[in-house]
């Protein structure tokens, strides 16, 4: 992957960004899942992703630090080329742990009356580890793809010798496929899922007006909060999934890749900390922490007024 340095600069923040926050979920997940000994299927996929995102995104750092370094194009060629294999495993990995996500919110909100359905509903939490399976399994092929046939990544290629026409051709098909596994399903299946969750609520809401006559104005704040997070979920998934495309078929155009670049280094960031505000056992975690530092800092204060108190 190589991209202009100031590319490489903008990225930087939100990735060392990103670092931080996935790591916290992964912790709070896993101190959770040490406590009561196991996790509900949404949170046990939540670590997933998180994990995978971190990881990935120490790929990023790594990248960005080869490009300001200007380190990339002196790397050693098998190594250059298992890292690029191993971005483009964790980058697919996330986009269909992230996939599984939406569906598992989706089931969750939404009231079934279907026997199959519900008995379907029911297994979801015997299924959630083979589901990280599959879903690992669907992204390394794909990944393995890109990686090989990749123009930026180029590894069936050896230095200083072209493609020629039918290998060029060859090439766009094997990207095609791995673009249509590793990104285009798994993000159609994530936004078409979160259209329904939306039409849920949204007919939920409107529901709940029109029968409850218990008190005249219910609170839908609840509701209203779960919409607005989904809108945002499902603009971020779009932006990526457009940043991708064009970083897969339409490089040519340099502003355009390079602000893709910036999306696509973004969205992982932006899109965990959407959860963070918006997941309860998090947002409690995140203010503890954000407790403890305004007492530490507060208390350092003092002790230094009083210290310079008594040298007065």
């Amino acid at each position: 992957m190589s991209f202009p340095i100031p590319v490489a600069v903008c990225s930087l923040v939100p990735t060392v960004t990103g670092l931080v926050v996935n790591a916290f979920i992964t912790l709070v997940n896993i101190r959770n899942y040490l406590r009561e000994q196991g996790l509900k299927p949404c949170d046990k996929i939540l670590m997933a992703l998180c994990l995978t995102r971190f990881l990935l995104q120490w790929t990023f750092l790594l990248d960005i630090i080869g490009i300001l370094l200007q380190l990339i194009p002196f790397s050693t060629f098998a190594i250059y080329c298992i890292f690029y294999v191993v971005e483009q495993f964790l980058d697919y990995f996330s986009r269909w742990l992230a996939m599984w996500l939406s569906i598992l919110y989706y089931v969750n909100i939404t009231i079934f009356k279907n026997v199959l359905v519900l008995y379907l509903k029911s297994r979801i939490p015997h299924v959630t580890s083979y589901m990280i399976f599959v879903s690992a399994f669907l992204s390394f092929g794909p990944g393995l793809i890109y990686s090989l046939t990749s123009s930026e990544v180029s590894c069936l290629r050896v230095s200083n010798q072209s493609l020629s026409k039918n290998a060029t051709y060859e090439t766009k098909e094997f990207l095609s496929i791995s673009f249509v596994f590793g990104q285009c399903l798994p993000s159609v299946i994530e936004m078409v899922s979160s259209i329904y969750l939306l039409w849920t609520l949204f007919a939920h809401v409107n529901y709940t007006k029109a029968n409850v006559s218990s008190f005249t104005a219910p609170n839908m704040d609840a509701h209203w909060s779960a919409i607005r997070c989904i809108l945002l979920l499902y603009f971020m998934s779009a932006c990526n999934f457009i940043g991708n495309l064009i970083l897969y078929f339409f490089s040519n155009d340099s502003f355009g890749s390079s602000l893709s670049y910036i999306i696509t280094f973004a969205y992982p960031t932006l899109h965990s900390v959407v959860f963070v505000l918006n997941h309860s056992k998090l947002k409690k975690e995140l203010a503890k922490i954000l407790y403890c530092e305004k007492s530490v800092v507060g208390f350092r204060a003092e002790t230094v007024v009083r210290s310079s108190l008594g040298q007065a």
